[in-house]
């Protein structure tokens, strides 16, 4: 399993004022994953001394749910999510597949939120 890339992932019911927020502390857009098609709407921002965050809003999030997930992204989806139920964890939001990713939320034993994603790459569907 390759992870390649780790970062907090906020979840929240307020999509502007929490980017306007991370904005105010220095952090920019670096590229909108954009999920056509659903109803999620999913950032990524950075600072410029690398930091990363995601900003996700969408129908699966409401108050009282954790609102800090960890985003994962992974070079093998299938592999590590069979590694992760091995360990006990369990799907939190069903599994989806887009033209250009797939992704799952995976919940923790300790109820810790892991979102596996795979960005495909353009030979993969070529």
């Amino acid at each position: 399993m390759e992870i390649t890339s780790f970062n907090p992932m906020i979840a929240t019911t307020d999509y502007e004022a929490t980017k306007a927020a991370y904005e105010a502390l220095g952090f920019k857009q670096a590229h909108d994953i954009g999920l056509p098609n659903t109803d999620y709407h999913v950032i990524v921002m950075k600072n410029d001394k690398g930091f990363r965050l995601g900003i996700f809003a969408g129908p699966d999030f409401k108050p009282g749910m954790p609102n800090t997930y960890t985003w994962m992204n992974v070079r093998d989806f299938d592999a590590t999510v069979a590694l992760l139920k091995e360990h006990g964890y369990t799907t939190f939001t069903p599994e989806r597949e887009l033209d250009f990713l797939k992704v799952v939320s995976m919940k923790a034993p300790d109820g810790h939120i892991l979102v596996v994603v795979y960005h495909k790459r353009k030979n993969d569907w070529e």
